[in-house]
């Protein structure tokens, strides 16, 4: 399972009002000293959002490593295959993405000699994308006869 960091201090990430904050300096209606004080925006944060014009906010931690446009393929794909009833395992869902990695010659660090995707990954993949429903690996019985 995923490591998933949990912040020590008492500031949670996106807390203050960065966007208003910035709309406020563009429009030319406080100076970024103000702007800092008045949305409670971090001082570094501002001048460089400013500066480079990325004011989105991106996630914490590693991005995916097939992408999010790959990401978005392979949920269709899944979806797809659900919807004529064959819902793939976790196991074939770690090797499709193993396969998609493969054939899209993207860096990854899956298990090439298992030709699938790590336990870790699988559980993020899941988290990302709560409407898919992955069935677990069932424990089969089989009637012997004696």
């Amino acid at each position: 399972m995923p490591t998933e960091y949990k912040r020590k201090g008492s500031v949670c990430r996106g807390e203050w009002l960065e966007q208003q904050a910035i709309e406020a300096v563009q429009e030319g209606r406080v100076d970024v000293r103000e702007a800092v004080r008045s949305f409670g925006v971090p001082y570094t944060t501002l001048p460089r959002r400013l500066r480079s014009g990325n004011h989105r906010k991106l996630p914490l931690g590693p991005l995916s490593t097939l992408g999010q446009e790959n990401e978005v393929k392979l949920v269709n794909h899944i979806k797809k295959l659900q919807k004529f009833g064959f819902s793939p395992s976790r196991t074939t869902v770690r090797s499709m993405a193993f396969e998609l990695a493969q054939k899209l010659n993207l860096p990854h660090k899956f298990n090439i000699e298992r030709r699938m995707a790590g336990y870790p990954w699988l559980e993020s993949f899941l988290r990302r994308n709560k409407d898919l429903a992955v069935r677990k690996s069932e424990a089969r019985i089989y009637n012997v006869r004696r």
